[in-house]
């Protein structure tokens, strides 16, 4: 029986794991590619993670703690920021961070998604998890129906998922880091869009 990986090794093989799926893609990343980003030998590697799959696996776990804390910075921040802007900017940043740790791990998902069918029903879904309850919380903000909230929502969750998880591939001009707080601005102003909540919200009655 192997004693356990300390977790700061851990740490640094999923973090070579993450950039070498982000650029080469998990199908075009190989373990000794691994273990020479880690630092290691590929028999060391393999002592712990022997295969690929292995390491998907440890990659929804980390997963499955990052959502658990995003969701729980939403409900809180959607319970006491009374201002849309800045409720959406707050969760806006959370999101961002959030994505940025895991870009490689979401990008396979994205592009490799028969590799996270087996962990789906442990993985748990913004959709349940976060757009609900930020939803009620413009909803009651702004006089916006649920409906038409939850939709924008949606929106602005795929808007910054897009931006943040594909934005090297896409091509975008400038760093990420200079370009993503104007983006995000952009997003924001997009959801809270004219025309004035009441006249949407009647006009969807």
């Amino acid at each position: 029986m192997h004693e356990p990986l300390a977790p700061s090794r851990r740490s640094v093989i999923l973090a070579a794991c993450s950039e070498l799926f982000e650029h080469r893609g998990y199908y075009g990343t190989s373990l000794r590619m691994i273990a020479r980003a880690s630092g290691m030998t590929a028999s060391l590697l393999q002592k712990y993670f022997p295969t690929k799959e292995s390491i998907i696996a440890a990659f929804v776990e980390q997963a499955i703690d990052e959502i658990d804390a995003f969701v729980a910075i939403l409900r809180a921040d959607s319970a006491t920021i009374d201002d849309p802007h800045e409720l959406l900017r707050h969760v806006g940043e959370a999101l961002v961070a959030m994505l940025d740790k895991k870009r490689g791990f979401f990008m396979t998902w994205m592009m490799c998604p028969e590799l996270i069918e087996p962990y789906r029903d442990s993985l748990p879904h913004f959709l349940t998890a976060g757009h609900k309850t930020l939803a009620q919380a413009l909803s009651k903000q702004t006089g916006l129906s649920f409906e038409v909230a939850f939709l924008r929502v949606r929106i602005f969750f795929g808007a910054i998922f897009t931006a943040v998880i594909f934005y090297d591939h896409l091509g975008f001009p400038g760093t990420r880091e200079e370009a993503m707080s104007e983006r995000l601005e952009r997003v924001v102003e997009s959801v809270l869009c004219e025309p004035s909540w009441k006249e949407e919200s009647l006009a969807l009655m």
